[in-house]
């Protein structure tokens, strides 16, 4: 129980309990609303607004817990083809071929080995994909006024600055966000596998479309950087619209991470 009342956690989703329909409803982040929403929004304006998004989302954390090696080795030795194959190399033995039972079993335990490895670099690539690990800081435009806040601060509704470090050619994007101003340049093989840069513009809304939603999967992806994708180039609004690049440069988003996959 919290702030707000009832609730609970299910594979990595909160449930809030609601006193109007009697029921508990999954904590969604607002990333389906009218395209207005996102253009107009002021960040978060008062603190009880922030303290709010706060208690229904937590940190901006991606959290994956890292076994040991002993432990994975031993559940690896345990899977049902590891088995198989230690009991077909041990059936040599009972016609006297122990050289060949013996390499056998070194070459099993070897490669088993080398697969646990294999998984401990994917859990730790998984666990700082989102650069949510590191001390990163970003500014936030909160109460009417920027200011610089850590990365696992960011709540969604807030409005971000995403700059270049200097002397970096990529950086990490630790959060979800849908671009409002300049232009980016985001590396997105670790989503989709694609080696070739894609080009996101600033999210353009008229008297046609303010209403509709937004689809960050659909047609409006090319406005949407995704958490876990690597930023290679910014440009301001003014350098988007020149086509001249500056030599520091920021863009201007508003967050809304999806941390329950849809």
């Amino acid at each position: 129980e919290d702030g707000d009342g009832l609730y609970f956690v299910f594979q990595k989703r909160k449930y809030v309990y609601s006193a109007r329909t009697n029921t508990f409803d999954r904590v969604r982040c607002p990333k389906k609303e009218p395209l207005s929403h996102y253009t107009k929004s002021q960040g978060m304006a008062t603190r009880g607004a922030l303290s709010k998004a706060k208690r229904a989302h937590g940190r901006n954390v991606l959290s994956v817990p890292v076994p040991k090696f002993l432990d994975l080795y031993q559940q690896q030795l345990m899977s049902p083809l590891c088995v198989f194959q230690l009991f077909c190399a041990s059936l040599w033995l009972f016609d006297a071929y122990w050289k060949y039972t013996c390499f056998s079993i070194f070459m099993i335990l070897v490669m088993e080995g080398s697969t646990v490895f294999g998984r401990i670099k994917n859990l730790n690539t998984l666990r700082n994909i989102g650069g949510t690990g590191s001390a990163q800081r970003v500014w936030a435009y909160r109460f009417q006024r920027w200011a610089q806040i850590d990365v696992t601060d960011v709540v969604p509704g807030d409005i971000v600055t995403v700059d270049m470090p200097e002397g970096e050619t990529e950086t990490s994007i630790p959060f979800d966000a849908v671009l409002l101003g300049g232009a980016a340049v985001v590396n997105e093989a670790s989503l989709t596998g694609e080696s070739v840069p894609q080009m996101k513009e600033a999210l353009s809304v008229g008297a046609s479309n303010a209403e509709e939603r937004l689809d960050m999967k659909g047609k409006d992806k090319v406005h949407v950087l995704f958490s876990g994708t690597s930023l290679v180039k910014v440009e301001t609004a003014e350098e988007a619209a020149d086509g001249v690049e500056g030599e520091k440069t920021s863009a201007d988003t508003t967050t809304s991470p999806s941390k329950d996959g849809d």
